[in-house]
């Protein structure tokens, strides 16, 4: 059984891009077979996801963590804050101009993009609604587990306890401001990710500051004409 509210929100979304772009991805049974670490978790759970969704994940939700605080918030594609922005995204590839870290035409699709691009907003979201009195929050992504290693001698909940202040991110490789100073060369030419975009906290007082930031460079990076992932427009951090 799960303990008391700690504070901490574990944010987190579903979206089935699958049906959305038709492309061949991971399945949505797949993503719930890999989410232990993130559904199971004993902090608030702040789950968005496609409607048709919501029964699964809070299914798995209680499986896991039972009696944890949980909030299963249904939610469109098209409600996610980045999702006006996916059809000049889809004009851009369609007129030849793919970066190279959106290379990989199965994934990195408009919907999926504008996805990653919605991350910030949807901490933001969830702080002004289920998330209201937490002290930090944290996004999440629901498949993290197979993409990063555990820590030797920490789980994941014990990590996102840490009252660390500020915003908090990993950074993978560190951007000079010189760099970015133009946006179409940073954007069009950049060959990797700067942040890995799958784990992201932020103390509350500075949430506002953070959305600010990534909301002001993805409309950059959508404005290159280059329109690639959210690790790269999170280069502010």
């Amino acid at each position: 059984m799960a303990g008391p509210d700690t504070g901490v929100a574990v944010v987190t979304a579903l979206v089935d891009l699958a049906a959305i772009d038709g492309t061949a991805r991971r399945t949505t049974d797949e993503y719930l077979a890999l989410a232990g670490p993130v559904l199971g978790t004993r902090h608030r759970l702040v789950a968005h996801v496609s409607p048709e969704l919501t029964d699964g994940v809070a299914r798995r939700r209680a499986e896991l963590a039972p009696g944890a605080p949980t909030e299963i918030v249904a939610c469109p594609w098209e409600e996610l804050p980045a999702a006006p922005l996916a059809p000049a995204a889809a004009r851009a590839f369609a007129g030849g101009r793919r970066a190279p870290t959106a290379s990989n035409r199965a994934k990195d699709t408009p919907a999926y993009l504008a996805l990653g691009w919605s991350k910030a907003g949807l901490l933001a979201r969830s702080a002004a609604g289920p998330a209201a009195d937490a002290e930090r929050l944290w996004w999440v992504d629901l498949g993290i587990g197979h993409v990063a290693r555990p820590h030797p001698s920490r789980t994941l909940d014990d990590l996102l306890a840490d009252a660390a202040p500020g915003i908090r991110a990993d950074v993978l490789w560190e951007t000079t401001a010189e760099e970015v100073a133009d946006p179409v060369a940073y954007y069009r030419t950049n060959p990797f990710s700067r942040i890995a975009g799958g784990l992201l906290g932020v103390a509350r007082p500075d949430l506002d500051e953070l959305a600010g930031w990534v909301d002001a460079e993805v409309a950059r990076c959508v404005g290159s004409g280059w329109p690639t992932v959210e690790e790269l427009s999170l280069i502010h951090i």
